[in-house]
């Protein structure tokens, strides 16, 4: 896996994240590290989405970046957290953005 860019804030209220979120790809994987934990990946060929939970305020702030970064709609702290949600669709099934 080998590091692309530091996340932008783009669409978050806050003008930097400071370093705390990075980019990083493994073949057709993007990977959104927050911290220094995974949290959600974007598969460019799929166009797919998947978010791994929810961690912390700052934590989803990085992570509805990345998904408005890629096209989708933000995320709510009770779909990040909802395993089940994650279990039954596999992948993040926010409408994308047209």
């Amino acid at each position: 896996m080998e590091y692309i860019a530091d996340l932008q804030a783009k669409y978050d209220l806050r003008n930097d994240f400071y370093k705390k979120a990075k980019l990083y790809r493994d073949k057709n994987i993007i990977y959104l590290k927050s911290y220094n934990t995974l949290v959600a990946e974007y598969n460019t060929k799929t166009n797919k989405i998947k978010v791994y939970g929810w961690y912390s305020q700052t934590t989803a702030r990085h992570i509805n970046e990345f998904l408005e970064l890629y096209g989708f709609d933000k995320a709510t702290k009770e779909q990040m957290n909802n395993k089940e949600y994650w279990e039954v669709w596999k992948w993040l099934m926010i409408k994308k953005k047209t």
